[in-house]
């Protein structure tokens, strides 16, 4: 009991320090989202004891968590990542879903956002789904390996190590959509963005859409 109470402590002490941080600097990407994390740590911890002000905790929370989206790059899924992880503890599945596919969309080649959505859509029971996922994880991957390949013999021909611009993001989604085709326009948006030439594609798409 002991050991817990000085846990909760000591991240209490450390909220308060970035809570000042955020008075001079309200838009320090760091600072916000170590609150939104050390909120959302203190309600694991001790949702026991709010369960009466449950309310305004997700509230505290879920403004941190917008907050650093908001001052975050286009290429930084991090604060939607932990924001869907948090939106899932409270039970709000449909919003844990759409931030892991709008962390997919701001960048298409994030293997690591692609993984945590497939581990989502497994927990939820849609091992299907998920391994859509996972195969597009494996294309992801074998093209970068591609592009660090050509990179590099180009470096070696010509010895300029400028390299080119990242993935564009995809246009925006209406979230009204149905969720499962939402999912699969994700899907299909990536393997054209990240494989336009890849003999495979038509192959991954019938094997993935058909009824």
């Amino acid at each position: 009991m002991r050991a817990a109470e000085d846990t909760v402590g000591l991240y209490k002490s450390a909220l308060q320090r970035f809570e000042g941080t955020l008075v001079s600097h309200p838009n320090n990407r760091d600072a916000l989202l170590h609150c939104a994390l050390i909120h959302f740590r203190l309600m694991e911890i001790e949702v026991h004891k709010f369960d009466s002000d449950f309310g305004r905790m997700k509230r505290a929370t879920e403004n941190y968590f917008q907050r650093v989206i908001l001052v975050s790059s286009g290429a930084d899924n991090v604060p939607l990542l932990q924001y869907a992880k948090f939106c899932l503890f409270c039970g709000d599945f449909e919003a844990a879903e759409q931030l892991h596919l709008l962390a997919i969309e701001r960048q298409a080649d994030d293997t690591e956002a692609m993984k945590a959505y497939a581990v989502f859509l497994t927990d939820m029971g849609q091992g299907e789904e998920a391994a859509a996922f996972y195969k597009m994880i494996q294309l992801v991957e074998g093209r970068k390996r591609e592009k660090a390949m050509e990179s590099k013999k180009y470096i070696d021909l010509s010895g300029n190590r400028e390299g080119g611009g990242g993935m564009s993001p995809s246009k925006a989604r209406n979230w009204k959509v149905p969720i499962l085709l939402t999912r699969a326009n994700v899907l299909l948006d990536s393997v054209e963005k990240l494989t336009p030439d890849n003999d495979n594609f038509n192959n991954f798409s019938s094997d993935t859409f058909s009824s």
